[in-house]
């Protein structure tokens, strides 16, 4: 979530790539990491969580219930 409000892009694509990155976590004003990412405008963060989203959706690593 920080990576993605200071548009720290390199640190996020890390984590991406990692995987460290859960996509359920929610901060304190009820936002998760692509919620931030749309508040800040962040364009290339949006894009990489969305495609990181539909990787773990593929994997398995999320479920749809």
């Amino acid at each position: 979530m920080i990576a993605t409000i200071y548009k720290s892009d390199k640190i996020l694509e890390l984590l991406l790539r990692l995987g460290g990155v859960d996509l359920s976590l929610i901060e304190k004003g009820k936002l998760r990491a692509y919620d931030l990412a749309l508040h800040y405008r962040n364009e290339f963060a949006i894009g990489q969580l969305i495609v990181y989203e539909d990787r773990c959706r593929k994997k398995g690593f999320i479920n749809e219930s």
